[in-house]
């Protein structure tokens, strides 16, 4: 139990990573790539009310009724991704799309772009995906670790050993790491 407290900062980090690369697997598990003519969908792009001018929703609509949503900061690298202008002026539109529909009868728009994406690509727009809509569900391991581990970030802190702060002085990383993830995207 003792190396347990002793531990508990680099493990309740190991446990906020592994709680992200987990959601990602499920989402990177239910996508599929899928490919319109331009003329087939329509792209509408308006400002979300969740958080006003900081944030807005694109919706793409097929002539088969279906339809597909993503929401995005204004102020993120997130938007890196997304160029409407040459969508707009496409032959054809490719997305990767979730696999099953949501509660409000959509589809999760994972990308949209003028081109196939590529395995990289779908990757990092997974990542902004997550933390534009899962922000609060992804942060939860990470506040609880700021909470519990309160005595680690003192300076009176003593290290048992030169592993021990090695290991402490990882998880300081990986943290800033995944708060500096959440902050860019």
């Amino acid at each position: 139990m003792s190396s347990l407290l002793t531990y508990r900062f680099p493990l309740l980090t190991a446990v906020t990573w592994i709680f992200f690369l987990v959601l990602m697997t499920i989402k990177l598990a239910d996508l599929k790539i899928i490919s319109f003519k331009s003329t087939d969908v329509q792209i509408n792009k308006k400002s979300s009310g969740t958080y006003g001018k900081f944030s807005f929703k694109l919706t793409v609509s097929t002539n088969k009724q279906e339809v597909f949503t993503r929401s995005y900061k204004t102020l993120a690298l997130s938007n890196g991704f997304i160029d409407l202008e040459k969508l707009q002026k496409a032959n054809s539109i490719w997305m990767v799309v979730s696999e099953n529909k949501s509660k409000s009868n959509e589809f999760q728009l994972y990308s949209i772009a003028d081109h196939k994406p590529g395995r990289l690509r779908i990757f990092f727009e997974m990542i902004s995906y997550l933390i534009n809509n899962y922000l609060l569900i992804i942060c939860l391991p990470l506040i609880l670790t700021l909470l519990i581990c309160t005595k680690e970030f003192g300076r009176d802190y003593q290290y048992i050993n030169q592993p021990h702060q090695k290991i402490i002085s990882a998880s300081y990383f990986f943290n800033a790491l995944f708060i500096a993830l959440i902050a860019i995207y």
